[in-house]
């Protein structure tokens, strides 16, 4: 279970962590990016390679004094290498002509080697996340820096520089973190927490892997726009709706003329600003289409929006909200642009975005609405309980067997590779270092992670002040699963409106809906045949119920097949315009 370095001086922490936010978004993200802009991206890296290379000694010592020698004479020859060849570090031929790996050992991680367990966590402005014995290691550390022993005041403007230069490569990320997710800090102290002690134990050592639904599904981080100004080119605003708490807000991609409108919506908990959704706009914008997008029921910028009291997972309601929130967006899209801006309508989804899509084309006879020019449904879920008792199981894998002690070096393991990986010029085609159990943990955590962010946004945020802290909120969260969700949140909260449990289970399933569903026009569905959150008889229903109207993959897993060029080209020939 990640439940992160204690933290004891919490509301200190976030006080510090809200000044670092606007000192990042007013003034060290806009001089990142005119850096960004006047230095190349190979100078920059130049430059980061010569900052590694004369931190040497930082990692020879701690190497030496954690015993491990192999690591200590690799060092070595990285160094020698690198400041001969690599003409003074400038260039890293160690790595990319001799394969020398680095081994970034730091005294924080020399105390842990020792025995000393992180106690308390702290947020520092200008200087981030640490802990008590992470900082000690920081000053310690900083004696053997060669630009420590430059002449003060060059020294602090040397460190900082080289420091600013480094960061800039994660700038991006960075400000992702910040704008699409609900409580940053509480992401940013368990992914320096589990990184952290991933690197003490060095679990990502372990070469071990497979490849499995779980691993493939890991390949859906390589769906990305391929244009990197894509994601900040679209028009971002708010509807405001009667009824709502606040303000939803929504991301579109408008074409120059006249064109027709792709209703996209993404996956479970996604955020409109998401990469597998960007790639998918982008693919929507390049065939001639605008786009519209807004976050996922289950994502917090939905849930802090929406009404009080409305939780998901009722798929009367939260169609009545998707319906409720487009035809919002489209007034003001039409109020500013004209309706004649916007023609004929498609819809697109991928995961539980696919689910919500079916379920509105299923209902468009019985409203009286005109067919759709598209209807895509990639990797849908034919019942939405079953997909997220999934979920909890992936989540539950490491403990199967019981052994708790096992279960951690495979928690531990998961998240050190993930995060060397993060580094990594991996492609979609690299083998991923990463067994079935660790891929299916990562999967999990990352929709548990996203379940807690719901429950708070929506159903418990009203009641923070309860539990003395955010923190201890997400403490009290940690054994809430998907299941749990269901049974207690979203059955109750329908319950009171009139809802039957049954009504409720009746509308999850897509196969009570099969009727309407074959006599909707222009539909094109988008399987994996080892998607998890599919049975066997499920993908059957799919097969059979839509025949001729699949793109059917072997392999991906669930959305790991998404960066594929085959697919991509698939869900193109769909939706191609004629001319």
């Amino acid at each position: 279970m990640l439940t992160g370095v204690k933290d004891p001086l919490e509301p200190v922490n976030r006080a510090s962590f809200a000044f670092n936010t606007i000192l990042f978004e007013n003034v060290i993200y806009p001089t990142m990016k005119g850096y960004k802009w006047l230095i190349p991206e190979p100078g920059r890296q130049h430059i980061s390679n010569f900052n590694a290379n004369i931190q040497y000694p930082i990692r020879l010592v701690n190497n030496s004094l954690q015993w491990q020698w192999d690591e200590s004479w690799t060092e070595t020859k990285r160094f020698g290498i690198n400041t001969t060849v690599g003409f003074l570090g400038f260039s890293d031929p160690a790595t990319t002509k001799y394969y020398l790996q680095p081994s970034k050992e730091d005294l924080g991680q020399t105390f842990g080697a020792w025995g000393w367990n992180s106690q308390a966590y702290l947020f520092i402005p200008i200087l981030g996340p640490t802990t008590e014995r992470d900082g000690l290691g920081m000053i310690g550390d900083s004696f053997l820096n060669p630009v420590s022993y430059v002449e003060s005041p060059y020294n602090y403007i040397a460190r900082g520089f080289l420091t600013f230069n480094d960061m800039t490569a994660h700038a991006d990320t960075i400000n992702d973190a910040l704008v699409e997710n609900y409580d940053p800090y509480q992401l940013t102290r368990l992914l320096y927490s589990a990184a952290r002690e991933a690197a003490v134990n060095n679990y990502a050592h372990e070469t071990s892997r497979s490849d499995d639904a779980e691993t493939q599904t890991l390949r859906a981080i390589f769906a990305k726009p391929e244009d990197k100004s894509f994601k900040n080119s679209s028009i971002d605003d708010s509807a405001l709706i009667e009824g709502w708490k606040q303000e939803l807000p929504y991301s579109v991609w408008l074409q120059p003329e006249p064109a027709p409108l792709m209703i996209q919506l993404p996956g479970l908990g996604s955020h409109r600003k998401g990469n597998m959704d960007l790639a998918l706009a982008e693919l929507a914008y390049s065939e001639g289409y605008s786009v519209l997008i807004f976050s996922n029921t289950f994502n917090w910028e939905f849930m802090t929006a929406a009404p009080k009291g409305y939780a998901p997972g009722y798929v009367e309601k939260d169609k009545e909200l998707l319906r409720i929130a487009y035809y919002a967006i489209m007034d003001d899209l039409t109020a500013t642009y004209g309706e004649d801006h916007f023609l004929d309508r498609s819809m697109i989804g991928m995961s539980m975005g696919a689910w919500y899509t079916l379920n509105l084309a299923a209902d468009m006879k019985d409203r009286g609405i005109k067919d759709v020019g598209h209807v895509i449904a990639i990797n849908p879920p034919a019942n939405l309980v079953a997909s997220l008792a999934a979920l909890d199981t992936l989540y539950r894998a490491p403990y199967k067997n019981g052994d708790m002690d096992r279960a951690k070096q495979v928690i531990d393991s998961a998240l050190a590779k993930a995060f060397i990986s993060a580094q990594m010029d991996l492609t979609p085609t690299s083998d991923l270092p990463f067994t079935n159990e660790e891929a299916s943990y990562l999967i999990g955590l990352n929709f548990r992670m996203t379940l807690h962010e719901t429950i708070i946004a929506g159903a418990f945020d009203q009641q923070l002040s309860s539990f003395g802290s955010k923190g201890a909120l997400y403490q009290d969260l940690q054994g809430l699963s998907f299941d749990d969700y269901y049974k207690k949140i979203a059955v109750t909260v329908n319950e009171r409106e009139g809802v039957t449990e049954q009504q409720i289970e009746a509308a999850i399933d897509l196969q009570n809906r099969e009727s309407s569903l074959k006599q909707v026009k222009n539909l094109h569905l988008v399987l994996s045949d080892n998607d998890f959150l599919l049975s066997k008889d499920e993908l059957n229903w799919f097969k059979n119920t839509f025949a001729g109207k699949i793109t059917e993959f072997k392999q991906g897993g669930h959305l790991g097949e998404l960066w594929r060029p085959e697919l991509q080209e698939a869900i193109r020939t769909e939706i191609r315009l004629k001319k």
